[in-house]
């Protein structure tokens, strides 16, 4: 991935609490964490959009298909974001910072589904306990209840909270226990009575990562076609279970912590 924070001083809009972007392929996403829903842009909307950010360097390209005024289509743009919650006016005094990413590999993921079975650490992975696998039950269940209730804002804030808490540091450990938690939580999806998907086992995996005080990074990537959103764990910018083509072929639109 390539993307950093960045000021864009000509921006006109500013995204709302909660809003997240990707770009992929030329369009941009949208998550709001609010709804618990993703928006996609076709080419011409984002083309818009990203002229109203200030990011031209991705709009530099583009071609009016039709005779309807720029600044017309950015107004339009502007107003249906505007009254779906997603956007707001720039104050004069205030600077927009955004971080948004690109993929390495266009193109999306060649198979759309989590396969954690394909994480690099998995060679590094011992047996792990019986202790060690109900701990990583009882963190899906814990993840799965803050999922069911409140969704994905919920998890986010659940993280947050041990954050604040003092429960994530930049204390490193080795790659070998960061793989035994991995495979704790893979032992225990075959236990767990409802299906563990990637956000549930991504989340009670940083969980049990924070609870050790080593810091890590619960990561959503998104494609435009076909739509598809992923979750995985990277620790020191490593997938820790997943395979690495997620990180190099799906556009991050959430990396939490959010610092």
């Amino acid at each position: 991935m390539t993307g950093t924070e960045t000021q864009y001083p000509n921006s006109q809009v500013t995204l709302e609490k909660g809003v997240y972007i990707a770009y992929f392929d030329g369009e941009f996403v949208l998550l709001d964490l609010n709804k618990d829903k993703y928006l996609g842009l076709d080419a011409t909307a984002s083309k818009m959009l990203a002229k109203l950010l200030g990011v031209e360097s991705l709009s530099e390209k583009w071609v009016n298909p039709s005779n309807v005024s720029v600044e017309s289509q950015k107004h339009k743009t502007f107003e249906s974001l505007r009254s779906l919650g997603l956007v707001g006016q720039r104050q004069v005094t205030a600077t927009s910072k955004l971080h948004i990413e690109v993929p390495e590999e266009a193109g999306g993921l060649t198979i759309c589904d989590w396969r954690p079975h394909q994480s690099p650490l998995s060679v590094l992975s011992k047996r792990p306990s019986i202790w060690r696998i109900l701990e990583a039950l009882r963190m899906i269940a814990q993840a799965n209840w803050i999922l069911t209730r409140r969704r994905l804002r919920g998890l986010v804030e659940h993280i947050q909270r041990k954050v604040m808490n003092g429960q994530y540091s930049s204390r490193k450990s080795s790659l070998n226990s960061i793989a035994n938690l991995h495979e704790a939580v893979q032992q225990a999806r075959i236990w767990y009575p409802r299906k563990v998907d990637c956000l549930v086992g991504s989340g009670a995996l940083l969980l049990m990562m924070l609870k050790r005080g080593v810091g890590g990074n619960l990561v959503v990537g998104v494609q435009k076609y076909p739509f598809y959103a992923h979750a995985w764990v990277e620790y020191c910018n490593t997938v820790v279970n997943d395979a690495e083509e997620a990180k190099r072929r799906l556009s991050v639109i959430l990396r939490t912590p959010l610092f």
